[in-house]
């Protein structure tokens, strides 16, 4: 009987220590619990300047095309290079028609960090 007063007098005293000191979790008032902002992705397009094209055709059972762009961003300072490709009679991409020094539309993705406006990132995301 003795020691089954203690048993309870030894479990209702760390009951009562656990809910006292166990159950919250407590923070320092000067600190604060920042929480980290992902940048947002807005786009546009921009005019960028063809620097270099390499087109390619050949014949095999077919007409087949494959163009390689190179385009350069004064603003940005960016480049991009993008390939396209086709194939049949009409299947001629229309950036075969692109020359060195031609000034075309490329889309720009950039994230933003909304908060601060800061740009984090910048890329040419494709030509049209």
């Amino acid at each position: 009987m003795k020691n089954l007063k203690i048993i309870k007098v030894v479990f209702i005293s760390l009951l009562l220590l656990f809910l006292l000191f166990g159950c919250t979790i407590r923070q320092s008032k000067n600190t604060q619990s920042f929480k980290k902002e992902n940048p947002s992705l807005y786009y546009k397009d921009i005019d960028v300047v063809v620097t270099s094209v390499d087109k390619r055709h050949w014949y095999a059972s077919t007409n087949w095309y494959r163009v390689e762009v190179s385009v350069k961003s004064e603003e940005y300072q960016l480049t991009y290079t993008d390939t396209f490709t086709g194939s049949g009679m009409l299947g001629c991409p229309p950036q075969w028609q692109y020359n060195e020094g031609d000034i075309v539309k490329a889309e720009l993705y950039s994230w933003v960090i909304n908060s601060t406006g800061e740009v984090v990132r910048r890329e040419i995301n494709r030509i049209y």
